[in-house]
């Protein structure tokens, strides 16, 4: 998760929580692993951007230095 003022966050597994709960920083952007029996897709919901684009596997969805809140992510996962 890269959030408002700190950047990226290392990475969560699991139940891990990614984000500022509670701190009122904003987060702007995600990345999604799956596991190697998983294919995951996904995409960002940007504040003033709307639905971006789907991204795969590790790539960014969202915006970083651009001050966009994150509004929220669709996810879609498959058996590889």
């Amino acid at each position: 998760m890269h959030v408002q003022g700190q950047g990226w966050q290392s990475w969560r597994h699991e139940s891990g929580v990614a984000g500022s709960q509670g701190s009122g920083l904003r987060s702007e952007a995600v990345q999604i692993k799956a596991t190697k029996k998983l294919y995951v897709i996904y995409r960002a919901h940007v504040q003033g951007k709307g639905g971006l684009p789907w991204v795969r596997n590790g790539d960014v969805a969202g915006t970083t230095g651009q001050a966009k809140r994150l509004d929220g992510i669709q996810v879609l996962l498959s058996y590889s």
